[in-house]
C-alpha cells in the first residue's frame, strides 16, 4: 500500500519516501510547498516507489535520483503508467493509494 502524508518540514526539503516495517510505502510531502510544487514532488516520489527504490539497497541515493531524473526527462509521468490518480482512492490490482495530502480537495 502507498500512503501519502503532508508534513511540516524545513523549507529545503520537498519530500521523501520510506518503507515501513509492514511493507507499506510511505511518501512524505512538505506542506510548506505550493500546490504545484507538491504535485511535482508527489510525481517525483511516486517514481521512486514504482521503480522499486524503497526496497533496493544495491543503489546509492545518487543513482536512484539519476534514474528518476532520466524518467522525468523522457516525460514518463508516474500517473500515466501506474494508473494511480491524485484524487480519492483508486485501485490497480492490489495497489491502493490513500491520498490525504490536499485537504482542500486539490
Amino acid at each position: 500500500m502507498i500512503i501519502v502524508r503532508l508534513i511540516d518540514a524545513p523549507t529545503g526539503l520537498k519530500g521523501f519516501c520510506r518503507a515501513d516495517p509492514d511493507g507499506n510505502e510511505n511518501v512524505y510531502i512538505n506542506g510548506r510547498l505550493s500546490e504545484d510544487e507538491r504535485r511535482k514532488t508527489l510525481d517525483h516520489e511516486l517514481l521512486h516507489v514504482v521503480m522499486g527504490h524503497l526496497f533496493d539497497d544495491t543503489k546509492t541515493v545518487e543513482e536512484k535520483e539519476r534514474e528518476v531524473a532520466e524518467s522525468e526527462k523522457t516525460e514518463v509521468r508516474t500517473m500515466e503508467y501506474t494508473g494511480l490518480c491524485r484524487k480519492g482512492l483508486k485501485r490497480e490490482g492490489d495497489t491502493e493509494i490513500y491520498h490525504r495530502t490536499y485537504e482542500s480537495g486539490g
